[in-house]
């Protein structure tokens, strides 16, 4: 969300895609500035609050659904499922969800969308939950 600045109205009229640019320019022009703007970079890449990530991936679904858009919501859905399906198969015991039991863990984390679907009231067809993810039959 792009910050409100009390200082610069041409600033806070700048979609993200133009304040990305407008930093290009501004780095092109003030080279001395790209050691402060990688700290800063690397400052949002890594300060991550999964809490925080969880909320945008669950609001945009139940945005896009409110919207009227119910079938892109329904994508969301689905790619978010069938994106843990595929997690579980990669993960390997020296990873944080392969060490935890990837079968159990990413089907717990499948469970939270499929409720994410009934809280944004969308109903994704137990169907066609049951062919993306097969081996999870009893998650619709």
């Amino acid at each position: 969300m792009p910050r409100a600045s009390k200082a610069s109205p041409a600033l806070d009229a700048l979609s993200n895609a133009e304040r990305a640019a407008a930093l290009d320019r501004l780095l092109d022009r003030r080279p001395d500035l790209l050691p402060e703007a990688e700290v800063v970079a690397t400052e949002l890449l890594t300060d991550v609050d999964r809490d925080d990530v969880a909320d945008e991936v669950v609001d945009g679904l139940a945005r896009t659904a409110a919207a009227g858009f119910t079938d892109a919501a329904t994508d969301i859905g689905f790619g978010l499922l069938l994106g843990l399906y595929r997690l579980r198969e990669g993960a390997g015991e020296d990873t944080l969800i392969g060490w935890c039991g990837a079968d159990q863990e990413s089907w717990e984390l499948a469970t939270s969308v499929v409720l994410a679907f009934d809280d944004a009231g969308l109903d994704p067809g137990s169907e066609t939950v049951n062919a993306l993810v097969p081996d999870w039959s009893a998650i619709a």
